[in-house]
């Protein structure tokens, strides 16, 4: 799996200190357009030879911005936020490419590279519209994906689906969608011996089978589920 890009490439949503010498010469005419030649998706917006600002072309036909238009602070500030929107969207989708997230994660993720809360929440919903967020499904891959991959049980599995923002309710589902009968005790069973030797260097037979125990909570395995695993295994008995 991709490592994802958490403290590189970080965005940030602009404050108006940047645009106070513009801010103040403002309203003007925008008297040409110009396609930007590093970015053909872009414009420079110009009064006369002077450079005003840049902007995606989906925005300027979405705000109308042509040679003749006047730009006031106003239609600067949208011009920001519509830009702003833009990036906190693109973000959105790489870390989808990534993987899939629980809708608490993709907010913190995106507030962590300096969006609003507003364009944050406009972006999750639109997501959510989508079905490129949905916690039910999320929480059904991360627990199956948990068990099979990595061994976690129920308990543990659990734990990290509250950590990561899911309801209590979807987070039980999930599990039940996981694990039938007799799974957990099969896992527990295929983890001692996938370190029978580790665990076999222990000649002492009641610290190797304190060793056991506490291998299988930590991976999220109750008490009666490791007694009854242990009892399947002959060298633990």
């Amino acid at each position: 799996m991709m490592p994802e890009p958490e403290n590189s490439n970080r965005e940030h949503t602009r404050d108006e200190t940047g645009d106070a010498w513009l801010l103040e010469k403002l309203p003007l005419e925008i008297t040409r357009t110009e396609t930007q030649k590093k970015r053909s998706d872009r414009l420079s917006l110009f009064h006369k030879e002077q450079f005003l600002a840049g902007v995606s072309t989906t925005i300027a036909d979405r705000l109308a911005l042509h040679a003749g238009s006047i730009l006031t602070q106003g239609l600067l500030r949208k011009i920001r936020q519509e830009e702003d929107r833009e990036k906190a969207f693109a973000s959105g989708y790489s870390l989808i490419a990534i993987r899939d997230h629980s809708e608490q994660e993709f907010i913190q993720k995106l507030k962590r590279r300096g969006f609003s809360d507003e364009i944050v929440q406009s972006c999750r919903r639109s997501f959510a519209d989508k079905d490129l967020l949905n916690d039910e499904r999320f929480a059904v891959q991360f627990a199956q994906s948990k068990f099979s991959v990595n061994g976690w049980g129920p308990s543990k599995i659990l734990s990290a689906l509250r950590r990561k923002g899911i309801s209590e309710a979807i987070a039980r589902k999930a599990l039940e969608d996981t694990f039938q009968e007799d799974d957990a005790t099969e896992s527990c069973i295929q983890l001692i011996q996938k370190r029978e030797a580790h665990f076999r260097r222990e000649v002492d037979p009641i610290k190797r089978k304190q060793k056991v125990f506490r291998f299988l909570h930590s991976k999220g395995y109750t008490m009666d589920v490791i007694h009854a695993s242990s009892k399947e295994i002959e060298w633990l008995c």
